[in-house]
């Protein structure tokens, strides 16, 4: 009680997955911005995304509960769009072509999860054009896996 998200998170996950120095932008009273502002190396997106793929667990022990991961990664609301923002929305994550869902950050920060092909891409770029860097790792990385 008492603390902020980030302060909570930090010994609970960030930590544990080695993700040092965390950077989260707060309100001008101390909140953490939960829907935003999260810096993350592009390593530390990826360890991220093998937690969940890993259905939360890490080294052995158990992080996040896997319902919960199960839960917010699952469609729960549809999406009019085409591609890959067609494909509905979870909580906080999106779901993609290919059996996939991704976390989104601002400007191309994306973490992908393909269950399918246990695997996780992690992408930090400077590019608007999401749906641009998804057709290519479609296009380019997904026949690959």
């Amino acid at each position: 009680m008492g603390q902020t998200v980030r302060d909570y998170l930090v010994p609970r996950l960030f930590t544990p997955l080695g993700i040092e120095n965390v950077l989260w932008e707060a309100t001008p009273q101390g909140y953490t911005l939960g829907c935003a502002g999260l810096a993350l190396s592009t390593e530390e997106l990826s360890r991220f995304g093998q937690l969940l793929l890993q259905q939360g667990a890490w080294n052995g022990r158990q992080l996040i509960p896997s319902a919960w991961i199960d839960y917010v990664t699952q469609k729960q609301i549809g999406t009019d769009a085409t591609g890959d923002w067609g494909q509905g929305y979870g909580a906080q994550f999106w779901m993609c072509t290919h059996g996939a869902y991704r976390a989104d950050g601002a400007h191309g920060q994306l973490c992908l999860v393909l269950p399918e092909a246990e695997a996780v891409i992690a992408i930090n770029s400077a590019e608007d054009r999401m749906q641009d860097i998804l057709d290519t790792v479609w296009e380019e990385i997904w026949p690959l896996l």
